[in-house]
């Protein structure tokens, strides 16, 4: 099992070589198949993403002035489960980012920040045709990401220092129809950095509804999910500064999930609807689009 993922983890790797230049994060995937909705299911995924970013800004003559940002992103997630109601979570990813605009044109890559996890349910219900769950899950992200691009904050690709997610997680499905509610929140700590992360936060919510036989499901969902973060500081001479760019964004999402035994197949898509971005930025559009293979157990 674990050779294929290795193999599948490869050229999902090199697919990426071939398509773009830019990587840069990731806040994690939508996943409904039937095995997740249970809530106590270890897991093993890799999600690819492709994050577009567009933005258009005031130069110094007062001409308006274009920049896109394409990110590709490579991503390995896994729970296991210690005990009945306390799972641990990891999240890593490789990031590749080309940012090209009308002064700039250049391309990074590698290590985003890692996440490691642990998840407590507070309670885990299912029968026959009814599943619910609540958990919260807390952790440290690890400085193990060498990019440190502002603009991107939300996809972890490098903040420096040792910092603090929150989550939530709530779901409710009856007769194979249901609601699922993700929060998270994350303390961004001080590093060496010139330029330091202000804290950032996601939230979403979808409504789904399973299709299918005993020994596949197709599950289609819809929602609303929305991200942003707070300002950044700069050290300048010992002294903090805080920035003027605060970014909040409303998108729209929507997937498709096939499952056919312990193997889960998905897709999903967020597109901006109304963002608000301080600074020099006029307007900003922010989408993504995630892939992912999932492995339970």
């Amino acid at each position: 099992m674990f050779k294929k993922l290795a193999i599948l983890l490869l050229v999902l790797m090199q697919a990426q070589w071939l398509v773009a230049h830019g990587v840069d994060g990731c806040m994690g995937n939508m996943q409904l198949g039937l095995n997740q909705l249970q809530g106590n299911t270890n897991f093993f995924s890799i999600n690819t993403l492709l994050v577009r970013d567009q933005w258009s800004s005031i130069d110094f003559w007062g001409s308006p002035s274009i920049t896109h940002n394409n990110t590709f992103i490579t991503q390995i997630n896994a729970k296991f489960f210690l005990k009945e109601k306390l799972a641990i979570r990891f999240n890593t990813a490789y990031l590749r980012n080309h940012e090209m605009g009308f002064d700039t044109d250049y391309s990074v890559r590698g290590m985003a920040d890692s996440k490691l996890m642990l998840e407590y349910f507070v309670f885990n219900r299912k029968n026959e045709h009814n599943s619910s769950f609540l958990s919260f899950a807390t952790g440290v992200e690890l400085p193990t990401g060498t990019q440190n691009q502002l603009l991107l904050q939300n996809f972890s690709p490098g903040s420096g220092s040792y910092d603090i997610p929150l989550a939530v997680n709530y779901l409710y499905s009856k007769n194979f129809s249901g609601i699922k509610l993700q929060a998270f929140y994350q303390i961004n700590n001080h590093s060496k950095a010139i330029v330091q992360y202000g804290d950032n936060y996601a939230a979403s919510m979808s409504f789904f509804k399973m299709l299918g036989k005993k020994n596949w499901h197709l599950v289609p969902q819809a929602g609303f999910s929305f991200i942003g973060y707070k300002n950044s500081v700069s050290i300048y001479k010992n002294k903090v500064i805080e920035n003027n760019n605060a970014f909040a964004s409303l998108m729209a999402s929507a997937g498709l999930t096939l499952e056919k035994k312990n193997w889960t197949a998905g897709i999903n898509t967020n597109i901006g609807l109304k963002q608000h971005q301080l600074f020099l930025i006029d307007k900003r559009r922010l989408y993504w689009v995630n892939l992912s293979i999932t492995r339970t157990f």
